[in-house]
């Protein structure tokens, strides 16, 4: 007669039995491209708590990074190998049974049924251990190594959650070899509904991005079928909805792609086509007025800077539009339907802004860090307000009660930021520098905003003290 297992050696060989099968549906996931149960529940608690609401709270607590969304995910993953632990206590068949009932409220078939026999197989693959007291100390250091295991794995997450910041990084200072202003692709800012070490990776070989929808020859196109297309190569700004007053969630890129309407020229728009929408690899979903592709300049981009987009920009093809916040503009684009009507954007469903429209932004980059007092040196910063032009920047030294016009260099492109400038000689003690931009000829709105559900507002001001 086989003796009892004990409650411990029952959760322990269900903790060691958790992350085998987990190890196992993460290596599906990278190899096959398999859903993973823990990823579509992080993945349905992003979207129900994705109110702009709840994002501030995220962002006033982890910052303007990937930070929130790590430590949300590490919360569900743990959550999951919990569940899956406790599942241990009732046996087989219920152990079994609740596997297939909660992986099938997650995943699609068939993978319920794989986990749920992977959760059977790993039951009766550790019972032996768990009714032998010869083989419980096995058991125990089967459960330490499956705890280093999921510590090693986390280490990378932990490390991109202790290293999120959001301390601007200068315009002025040139980066590999590039015009000053112009973002080097790997400082440009990184958002994503996902994690990172999730994001869509997609195969150049295999890609292919379909139109269809209202359109009279629906088409689809590889990779060399686009780069083959005329290139257009144009600086451009990217700005996050994100992005706090003075915050960094901004870059400007040479991006190269091709027109998007050149593009739907060539299959043709069907009569009663309204709307278009973009739809990308990670299941982002987003909507544009089918007039503003036509009055506007919108480019599929592959390329930035003269390099394929990175991995985390949304290689092989995302879309740019001028005048639209970051949120408008889908990375991993996979399809692109014209139809009648809006379909309401993945955010947008969430209260966040249908339309996504700038706001005039301006930026103090320099000076950092000590100042000395009496020694002349160069206040420096950005403007951005999309295809309106930058018309003005003023820079206050003492607390908003006087100011002075900024040099305003002339951008390189209608769809780029403007640097400005302006010599200064430092007092000795505390200073609040601000500045203010003139979009059009219209002063920045003094009124300060938090940056959902539309765009931030008001005017940026840093502190010195000089010595």
């Amino acid at each position: 007669m086989n003796p009892r297992a004990s409650p411990v050696s029952t959760l322990l060989a269900g903790f060691v039995g958790a992350v085998g099968l987990s190890a196992v549906g993460v290596s599906m996931r990278v190899l096959l491209g398999a859903p993973l149960p823990f990823e579509a529940l992080f993945n349905s608690l992003t979207q129900f708590l994705g109110t702009p609401a709840m994002f501030q709270f995220v962002h006033a607590t982890f910052g303007y990074g990937q930070g929130g969304k790590i430590a949300a995910f590490v919360a569900v993953m743990l959550a999951w190998l919990g569940g899956l632990t406790l599942l241990r206590l009732l046996g087989p068949t219920f152990g079994t049974a609740i596997t297939f009932l909660v992986t099938a409220l997650l995943i699609p078939m068939p993978y319920p049924i794989v986990y749920a026999l992977l959760f059977l197989a790993s039951h009766f693959a550790l019972q032996p251990v768990t009714h032998d007291p010869r083989r419980r100390n096995a058991l125990r250091w089967l459960s330490s190594g499956s705890a280093l295991l999921l510590l090693g794995g986390s280490v990378p997450l932990l490390r991109t959650l202790s290293g999120s910041s959001t301390a601007p990084k200068s315009a002025w200072t040139p980066v590999d070899g590039l015009p000053i202003g112009v973002t080097a692709q790997k400082n440009l800012y990184y958002v994503s509904k996902n994690i990172e070490v999730l994001d869509p990776q997609l195969n150049p070989e295999t890609w292919r991005l379909e139109i269809g929808g209202l359109v009279k020859s629906p088409r689809s196109f590889s990779l060399s079928e686009l780069q083959a297309l005329p290139a257009v190569t144009s600086e451009r700004t990217l700005h996050c909805i994100s992005n706090p007053v003075g915050g960094d969630l901004i870059g400007n890129i040479r991006w190269t792609g091709v027109s998007f309407k050149a593009l739907l020229e060539g299959v043709g728009v069907q009569p009663g086509a309204r709307w278009v929408t973009w739809r990308a690899a990670d299941g982002y979903v987003e909507s544009l007025p089918l007039r503003d592709v036509f009055e506007g300049d919108v480019l599929l981009v592959y390329a930035a800077n003269g390099a394929a987009l990175e991995r985390k920009h949304g290689f092989p093809l995302r879309v740019l539009i001028p005048d639209r916040l970051g949120m408008k503009q889908p990375k991993w684009l996979t399809r692109i339907e014209l139809s009648a009507s809006e379909v309401i954007g993945y955010w947008a469903e969430r209260d966040w802004t249908r339309t996504g429209y700038l706001e005039t932004f301006s930026r103090i980059d320099e000076p950092r860090g000590a100042i000395a007092a009496g020694v002349p040196q160069t206040i420096r910063g950005v403007a951005f307000s999309g295809t309106k032009a930058i018309t003005r920047v003023e820079v206050s030294l003492d607390g908003q009660r006087t100011w002075l016009e900024a040099r305003v260099e002339p951008r390189r492109s209608p769809h780029a930021w403007t640097l400005w400038s302006l010599p200064w000689t430092p007092i000795v003690g505390p200073q609040r520098l601000t500045v203010r931009a003139y979009a059009a000829g219209v002063m920045q709105t003094a009124t300060q905003r938090e940056s959902l559900p539309e765009a931030a507002t008001g005017w940026h001001s840093l502190d010195v003290v000089t010595a």
